[in-house]
C-alpha cells in the first residue's frame, strides 16, 4: 500500500550516505547484551556524514529493536528532513505492529509505502527483541521480519535521492522517538535475499544465536565448452575465485572446521569451505592452477574404485598420486563411497561395505583418516544418516541451489539428514547469483555493533561513520546493579567492586571476591562488603561473582575514596566488636594448607555432608591435582557457559577460566 505525501507536512529527518563500492571487511557478531537504550524523549543515535555519493539503486537496512511501549510513526531509522533536498528515506513504526517506509527520488515528493497490517511485518510484542529487514532493489520494497519474508510493495522511485547534508538518525528519526532498545544496525549497497536475511537472524544472539556462518561451495566439473549444469567453465570459476579473493575470503579445510567445533581453530573472518566432488581430473588440471595462487585450497571428496583406476564412466578421474599432489599442498580429503552407488538402493552390508573400503583405501593411499563423508547424488535418510555417523563425524547429505543458499555453523549437526548445507555451483551459476550467496559478507557498507558499552560514541566497524549518543540514550550492559539502599550509584558499584584498585574489575578483584566464600556475612556491615554485595542477599558469594563476571568489559571506573577491602577473611568487623577466629582461615589438604569455604552441592547436603566434612578429609578430599569443585548444579551451574574452575596457587585458591 501506498500514498502520495505532501512534503510540507512531513516533519522527518533521516538516514545517511552510502558508498556504493563492495566492503572489504566482514561483518563481525555482536555481543547481545550490550545494546543501547532510548528513552521515547530525546534519546537517538546520530551519525553526522554529509559526504555525498548521489542515490541509493538498490539499499538493504536491517536493525535490531526491543519496544517497551508503542509510539506511533517512530524514527527507527533515517536520513531525512522536511525541506526541499532534505528527504532520503524514513522507516518507522505504524498500525501497533507494522512498518513504513518513506522514499523520496528527488529530495522534495514522497511516497511512503506501509507492509500489510494483517501481516504484523514489524514489532508485534514489547520486550522481546525483532529483527527488522527492509530491501530495496529499485523497483520493490521488501519487508521481512526476524529473517522471514512479509510483504513487498511496488515502487517507482529508482533511485532514492541521498539528501546529503541530513544524518543518519537511530531512533528519533522523524523527532519522533523510539521508547526502547536497538542493537545491531547493518546497511547494504544492494538488495538481500530471503536466505540472507535468514542468516542474519540465525548468527544474532538476539535471534537464533548460532554464531559465526560458513559458506559451502561444491562444484564437480571446471572444463571448457561446458554442456552439463554440472560442469562450470575455467572463465567462469576464475571469476568466482577472483572474487573470493578480492574480498579477502580466506579457504578453509573439513579439518579446519571440524577443529573449530571442538575449539582447537581460530576462524577467519570470511571462511569459505571449496568441494570438489569425485576426483575429477580436472580438479588438478583447471581448479588447482586457478587456486594455488590466490592462495586458496579445496576439499575433495573421493571414490576410491575411482583413484584406484577402476573408471565408474568416460570421465577422467584423478588417481592417488595425483591426489596426492593436492593433499600435499594442504588440501583435504572425504570419503565418497568406493564406486559412487546411490546407498538409497543397496542393503545394510553393503552400505557399510561402500563407507569403511572407502577409507581404508584413502588411509593407505594417502595417509589421511577422513573424518567427513558425502553421499552420491546426495541420497540419504536419516536411518542412512544415523550409519554413516558411526563411522564419520560429518555426514555431508544435502545440496541446494545457488538461488537458495544455506549455511552451516559451529553447532551444525554432522550426524543429522540434511544438516550439513553444500551451495552447487552449477553451470549457468552468473557472477551476480554468486555474489549473492556471499552478499552478507561483501555487500555491507556500515555496521553499527553498539557494543562499546560506555562513553558516547559507537563505532562503525565497516568504516569511519561513528555515531554519537544524545541526551537520552544510554548503554545497556550485561549488568546494571541496583542501587544499594538507594543512595549507592552504578559509578560506586564498580569502585567499591574494584578490590585491587586499579580502576577497573576484571580477574583479579574475582579473586579476591572468591578467596572470601563463606566468610562475608553483611547484614551488620556498612563497607566494602555490603557494597561488593551486588544481589543485596547479605553475603558476597558466587551469584556476586557471577554479576561481576557478567559485567567485564563495561566496568571502567573512575577512582573515589572507599572503604579498603578486606585484607583476608573477607569480614568487615564492627567497630568495638572483637573479631571471631576464622575456621576457614587455614586448613590442610594432603599436607599442604590451603584457605577457602569449599562448595557443597544440593545432594550433597541432603546426604548430610558438611564442610567440615571436606576439611577432615572425609568425604570430597582434593587431591593434589587442583581437583575442580563444582557449582551447586541447581542454583549455580546453568550461569556459566564455561567451568569454573578452583586451582592451587602458592597455598591460596585462585580463579581461572577453563574451557571443555
Amino acid at each position: 500500500m501506498h500514498q502520495y505525501l505532501n512534503p510540507g507536512r512531513l516533519i522527518f529527518l533521516c538516514l545517511g550516505i552510502v558508498v556504493l563500492i563492495s566492503s572489504a571487511f566482514a561483518l563481525p557478531l555482536s555481543k547481545g547484551n550490550v545494546f543501547i537504550n532510548l528513552d521515547g524523549k530525546t534519546g537517538e543515535v546520530r551519525v553526522d556524514d554529509n559526504v555525498s555519493s548521489g542515490s541509493f539503486p538498490q539499499m538493504t537496512w536491517n536493525f535490531w529493536v526491543k519496544q517497551n511501549k508503542y509510539v506511533d510513526g517512530a524514527g527507527l531509522i533515517g536520513r531525512y528532513a522536511s525541506v526541499s533536498q532534505g528527504r532520503s528515506f524514513l522507516i518507522r513504526t505504524s498500525d501497533t505492529t507494522g512498518i513504513t517506509i518513506v522514499v523520496s527520488g528527488d529530495g522534495t515528493n514522497t511516497i511512503s509505502y506501509n507492509s500489510n497490517p494483517i501481516r504484523d511485518c514489524g514489532i508485534q510484542k514489547n520486550d522481546e527483541w525483532t529483527m527488522i529487514t527492509v530491501a530495496y532493489n529499485g523497483s520493490e520494497v521488501y519487508y521481512y521480519r526476524n529473517g522471514v519474508y512479509c510483504d513487498a510493495d511496488q515502487t517507482p522511485i529508482h533511485p532514492i535521492f541521498e539528501a546529503p547534508l541530513q544524518p543518519f538518525r537511530f531512533g528519533g528519526a522523524n523527532n519522533i522517538y523510539f521508547n526502547g532498545s536497538i542493537d545491531d544496525i547493518n546497511y547494504y549497497s544492494r538488495l538481500l535475499t530471503r536466505y540472507e536475511a535468514q542468516r542474519l537472524y540465525d548468527e544474532s544472539e538476539h535471534g537464533g544465536n548460532k554464531g559465526q556462518s560458513i559458506t559451502v561451495l561444491l562444484y564437480h566439473q571446471i572444463l571448457d565448452n561446458a554442456n552439463d549444469q554440472g560442469i562450470v567453465s575455467p572463465i567462469n570459476f576464475r571469476a568466482q575465485m577472483d572474487y573470493l579473493k578480492q574480498q579477502g575470503f580466506k579457504s578453509i579445510t573439513l579439518d579446519d572446521y571440524e577443529k573449530w567445533k571442538k575449539g582447537q581453530f581460530t576462524m577467519p573472518d570470511k571462511p569459505v569451505i571449496i568441494f570438489f566432488d569425485d576426483g575429477r581430473q580436472s580438479t588438478l588440471d583447471a581448479a588447482y592452477p586457478i587456486m594455488k595462487p590466490l592462495g586458496l585450497k579445496g576439499n575433495l571428496a573421493i571414490v576410491s574404485d575411482y583413484a584406484d583406476g577402476i573408471r565408474g564412466s568416460a570421465v577422467s578421474y584423478m588417481n592417488w598420486s595425483e591426489i596426492k599432489v593436492l593433499t600435499n599442498d594442504g588440501w583435504d580429503v572425504a570419503a565418497h563411497t568406493k564406486n559412487h552407488t546411490n546407498l538409497m538402493t543397496i542393503p545394510e552390508n553393503q552400505i557399510r561395505e561402500q563407507m569403511t573400503v572407502s577409507v581404508a583405501r584413502i588411509k593407505t593411499n594417502l595417509g589421511i583418516n577422513p573424518t567427513s563423508f558425502v553421499f552420491p547424488f546426495h541420497a540419504a535418510n536419516q536411518s542412512l544418516t544415523d550409519i554413516c555417523g558411526q563411522y564419520f563425524d560429518l555426514c555431508w547429505t544435502q545440496g541446494v541451489g545457488d538461488t537458495r543458499p544455506e549455511y552451516i555453523y559451529k553447532n551444525t549437526n554432522g550426524k543429522i539428514y540434511q544438516g550439513l548445507k553444500r551451495i552447487t555451483i552449477a553451470n549457468d551459476t552468473t557472477l551476480a547469483v554468486f555474489k549473492d550467496i556471499l552478499g552478507r559478507e561483501t555487500d555491507i557498507e556500515s555496521t553499527w555493533l553498539m557494543d562499546e558499552g560506555s562513553g558516547k560514541v559507537t563505532k562503525d566497524s565497516q568504516d569511519d561513520r561513528d555515531g554519537w549518543l544524545t541526551d537520552g540514550a544510554t548503554w545497556n550492559t550485561a549488568v546494571t546493579p541496583p542501587p544499594i539502599n538507594n543512595t549507592i550509584t552504578r559509578l560506586n558499584w564498580c569502585n567499591y567492586t574494584d578490590i585491587t584498585r586499579d580502576t577497573k574489575v576484571d580477574i583479579a578483584d574475582f579473586t579476591a571476591i572468591n578467596n572470601s566464600f563463606g566468610k562475608t556475612g553483611c547484614a551488620a556491615n556498612t563497607g566494602w562488603c555490603s557494597n561488593t554485595d551486588i544481589n543485596h542477599d547479605g553475603s558476597v558469594s558466587i551469584s556476586d561473582f557471577i554479576d561481576v563476571a557478567a559485567a567485564m568489559g563495561a566496568t571502567e571506573c573512575i577512582p573515589v575514596a572507599v572503604p579498603a577491602p578486606p585484607s583476608s577473611g573477607g569480614i568487615d568487623t564492627p567497630k568495638n566488636k572483637a573479631p571471631e577466629e576464622d575456621p576457614w582461615k587455614e586448613w590442610e589438604v594432603n599436607g599442604e594448607k590451603v584457605h577457602g569455604v569449599p562448595i557443597l552441592s544440593d545432594a550433597q547436603k541432603e546426604k548430610g555432608i558438611t564442610q567440615k566434612d571436606v576439611k577432615d578429609g572425609t568425604v570430597n578430599k582434593p587431591s593434589k591435582q587442583d581437583d575442580p569443585i563444582k557449582l551447586n548444579p541447581k542454583t549455580d551451574g546453568n550461569k556459566f557457559r564455561d567451568t569454573l574452575r578452583l586451582d592451587r596457587v602458592g597455598k591460596t585458591l585462585t580463579v581461572k577460566d577453563h574451557k571443555g
